[in-house]
């Protein structure tokens, strides 16, 4: 019943007792001026009932809205997803609103988010017998639903191999291989290739052989690192750094004229390492590591990674450059490949990014065994020779949570 049907109905009554009030029999009209109390309160619960359940849709409607807007930024705090809950609220729902609870639950793809709001509404008749409020709540949760298992990704949206094998090698993951590009030539296998993987997908076509059959046509993926910042270069912390023999420790800073390291046991201070105007080498036989760095390459910058050292490096778990372990610049090392040859010691843990340089992965030795997170994003991606390349995306696994990943858009959906 709606507020106007009990209204009218209460009317209707009135009338009804209007006309028993003519009446000169006695008892009747006593009878009826007893019964109008009951039949008030009855109506008056009709009314604030009928209020109630409006004012609860409103407020579930509201609570709907702001647990979305609260699921959906990647990196804000628990603090910061209540405010926006309650400013998406205040915003929509029109009673009176008291507070709201949230909880945040993160899982390894993502996030969960749960609202609890509570609210009140002013009874009318019902205040004549002494209830003059009603405390309800709603409740909703949502979540980010995101295909976060690509660990392979060629940017490139026109030419043909924009995600290649060729040779030999063997590609061996659990989860997704994607080629941007429309040609019908986009993904590609030939040769002795094995090329097995948790799925296939490319926006135009595929020749070769894969396992399983990739999908063709598929909606391109936007990159979802187009927008990371890009570093102060201005000045040179290092210019020339060449590793010795013997224990070298580098810190953090821009190094100009590039890094090479090809001799001695290096160990590397965590945080971010600017490479302006030289080559990132690292082809050593000993022992490199670093926990929690960032190598951005910049100017007329490239990368080469080939030696067979026992390499351990891994990304930061938090701040702007959270996962990333190799990001270039767009403009760095014009027409030159990025290489990567590691061998069966090499573990690199977080997303190496070249989005528009070539990526090449050869070499002879099983590489990305030992990460439980590598993701590979390039403009073109090109794995060749007898390199068997491993590539697993669990960054939980490694510790890391709310982690950016490469994937389908990411899409906000109520769950309860």
């Amino acid at each position: 019943m709606t507020n106007k049907d009990a209204l009218n109905w209460l009317r209707h009554r009135f009338v009804k007792f209007a006309d028993f009030s003519k009446e000169t029999g006695g008892n009747f009209a006593i009878m009826a001026a007893i019964l109008m109390v009951p039949m008030l309160v009855a109506a008056g619960m009709a009314i604030d009932y009928t209020t109630l359940v409006t004012d609860n849709s409103n407020l579930q409607a509201a609570v709907d809205v702001a647990v979305i807007a609260a699921v959906i930024p990647a990196k804000a705090t628990d603090a910061e997803r209540e405010a926006i809950a309650e400013k998406y609220i205040r915003s929509n729902y029109r009673g009176i609103f008291r507070n709201s609870n949230l909880s945040i639950i993160p899982n390894a793809s993502g996030r969960e988010v749960s609202v609890l709001a509570q609210a009140s509404i002013t009874t009318s008749i019902m205040n004549i017998a002494g209830v003059s409020s009603i405390d309800h709540n709603a409740s909703a949760t949502a979540t980010i639903s995101s295909d976060t298992g690509t660990c392979i990704f060629g940017l490139n949206k026109t030419l043909a191999d924009t995600v290649t094998t060729w040779g030999s090698p063997q590609i061996e993951t659990t989860c997704g291989v994607h080629s941007n590009s429309v040609s019908s030539q986009g993904l590609t296998s030939s040769g002795a290739a094995i090329a097995k993987a948790g799925s296939f997908c490319s926006s135009g076509g595929f020749s070769g052989s894969f396992s399983p059959t990739p999908e063709k046509n598929c909606a391109p993926i936007v990159d979802p690192y187009a927008s990371l910042p890009v570093p102060s270069s201005t000045g040179c912390s290092v210019t020339g750094y060449r590793s010795s023999n013997g224990v070298n420790n580098i810190s953090p800073g821009i190094y100009c004229g590039g890094m090479k390291i090809t001799k001695g046991t290096v160990k590397l201070t965590p945080g971010l390492y600017v490479i302006k105007d030289g080559s990132l080498d690292i082809n050593s036989n000993e022992t490199v590591s670093g926990d929690g760095v960032t190598f951005y390459l910049i100017g007329s910058s490239d990368f080469s990674l080939t030696g067979q050292a026992d390499l351990q490096l891994s990304a930061p778990k938090t701040g702007t450059y959270a996962g990333m372990l190799f990001v270039s610049h767009p403009d760095a090392g014009t027409g030159k490949d990025f290489k990567i040859a590691g061998g069966a010691e090499t573990k690199l843990v977080g997303i190496s990014y070249f989005p528009k340089q070539v990526l090449d992965i050869g070499g002879n030795g099983t590489f990305g065994a030992n990460s439980k997170f590598m993701a590979l994003v390039a403009d073109v991606i090109q794995i060749r020779g007898n390199a068997h390349l491993k590539v697993n995306l669990d960054p939980a696994a490694e510790g890391y949570s709310n982690i950016v990943l490469p994937g389908k858009p990411t899409i906000p959906l109520l769950v309860r």
